[in-house]
């Protein structure tokens, strides 16, 4: 009974939440361009956003590299109609930030087409020449929003 007594002290504690903290404005801006950057299929601004090197992980488990992306966006081959963000979160490491978000994706050719995707996504941003970039990408489905 008494070995109990810490494990059941320790289930009483109140749990964390996430984004506590108001998320960096900064950063969640840039995040935000971005992603007008996809819908708008927009390749300078993308190209200008993404550090050498970057890897991106998408929700249905494709590796990219940055490069790739950049191409699939181009060719239409990966087409974002919308992007919507939600629970967002940052922490600022340094030179190196962490985003966190809820994103509802609508990809597909046209209307028609369109499909929707939700999926908590984490942002690895490394700062290069003053400018945030992103580093790495990985979206993950939330199953039960299908």
């Amino acid at each position: 009974m008494f070995r109990l007594l810490p494990v059941v002290a320790l289930c009483a504690m109140p749990k964390p939440v996430l984004a506590q903290v108001a998320p960096d404005a900064a950063l969640i801006a840039l995040e935000d361009a971005r992603f007008k950057a996809q819908v708008d299929q927009d390749l300078p601004a993308l190209t200008k956003a993404i550090a050498p090197g970057a890897i991106y992980i998408h929700a249905n488990g494709v590796i990219q590299t940055g490069g790739q992306y950049l191409h699939d966006v181009q060719t239409g081959a990966s087409r974002y109609r919308a992007i919507e963000a939600s629970e967002r979160s940052t922490e600022i490491l340094g030179n190196t930030a962490i985003t966190h978000a809820l994103v509802k994706l609508h990809v597909g050719a046209d209307a028609v087409a369109d499909k929707t995707i939700v999926a908590r996504t984490t942002g690895v941003y490394v700062k290069t020449g003053g400018r945030w970039l992103v580093k790495s990408w990985q979206s993950t489905v939330v199953p039960s929003a299908r």
